[in-house]
């Protein structure tokens, strides 16, 4: 008698979301609005979805047929700035920490957009139920759209003084004034600026706060310069190209991020500058590895985290209670003092 030997069955992959898309020809986001009545959707293509989840038995996820009609779940985290601008430094990694605790605790997803096409991609297809917009600055192409479209929305870091959306920001122009007034208190009268890109509403904050705290305590400026961007490499040549070409040089320089900073101080390095000897240096940002350079950076330090948790907490109000809200909320900023700033030599 022979021996029956039962055949293996593989185990049965559970149908999502995607698979529905497949089979009616649409994309998931698509189905997404199907499952919750979108009204956007074709009445033609709600019907052609409809029969691909009656015919592959799809069961929603428990979770997404609890949400409140017309919302997805998904919030999304939108720049316009190059990824090695956004990722390499470590003021948005804190800001991001802040905005990861909160949606830990809450029930929606987080997507990420880099480009003004991607925005352009997630505006379209109606799959998140608000945004965050970071490193955002006043020529951004979609920012007239965002302020005027119903889609809750919140900006971490200002992009001007008067906006329709919430806006959480650092007191960068409070920041840098009170750099300068540190340094004066420890009696540098010559102080220079590096700052970033023109374009950029922190700039101009900077610059303000700056030019005003050099006016009240009757120093002088020297020696200030612009860079590209706000990263490291910018403020190495930046502060190379001004040494190269033999103009002054002022005691001390306030500067606009930690990462320009760091470039400062390599390039300083390489024409033997000595800091804070010769040099004081006052960064932005308060980056945790600023505290372990050598010599470890002084920085004006905000609650970043904080930022970023509140930035998160406020949208996620704006989802549920269906409405905008209009605030500007702005983080003190102080002096952390730490090896790149002494007293200038007599």
């Amino acid at each position: 008698m022979k021996k029956q030997v039962k055949k293996k069955t593989s185990a049965k992959i559970p149908v999502g979301i995607v698979h529905v898309a497949k089979k009616a020809g649409v994309s998931p986001a698509t189905v997404s609005r199907v499952l919750n009545d979108n009204p956007t959707v074709d009445p033609k293509i709600r019907e052609i979805v409809k029969a691909a989840i009656a015919e592959l038995n799809y069961r929603p996820h428990f979770a997404a047929r609890n949400l409140p009609k017309g919302q997805t779940g998904n919030l999304a985290l939108v720049t316009a700035r190059s990824s090695p601008v956004i990722f390499a430094n470590p003021f948005f990694s804190k800001v991001f920490e802040g905005i990861g605790s909160v949606l830990d605790e809450s029930p929606f997803n987080l997507m990420l957009s880099l480009t003004p096409s991607q925005m352009r991609r997630l505006m379209d297809s109606r799959t998140v139920d608000g945004i965050i917009l970071i490193a955002v600055r006043e020529n951004d192409p979609y920012l007239e759209e965002v302020e005027e479209m119903e889609l809750p929305s919140v900006v971490i870091g200002a992009y001007r003084r008067i906006s329709q959306m919430t806006v959480f920001c650092p007191d960068y122009e409070g920041g840098v004034a009170s750099a300068v007034k540190f340094l004066a208190g420890i009696g540098h009268r010559r102080i220079g600026l590096l700052d970033g890109p023109p374009d950029s509403y922190k700039s101009g904050e900077d610059r303000r706060g700056f030019e005003e705290a050099i006016r009240q305590l009757d120093l002088e400026e020297v020696g200030s310069l612009t860079a590209e961007e706000f990263l490291e490499r910018d403020g190495f040549l930046a502060f190379c190209s001004h040494f190269s070409e033999g103009k002054p040089l002022p005691t001390a320089y306030v500067v606009s991020s930690d990462h320009l900073a760091i470039g400062l101080l390599k390039a300083t390095g390489d024409f033997g500058i000595k800091v804070p000897e010769d040099l004081s240096i006052v960064g932005f940002g308060d980056i945790p590895i600023a505290e372990h350079l050598q010599p470890p950076l002084t920085s004006i330090h905000g609650d970043l985290v904080e930022m970023g948790a509140e930035a998160a907490r406020t949208l996620i109000q704006m989802v549920e209670g269906r409405k905008k809200i209009i605030k500007r909320v702005v983080y003190p900023m102080q002096v952390v003092e730490r090896g790149t700033t002494a007293p200038p030599k007599a």
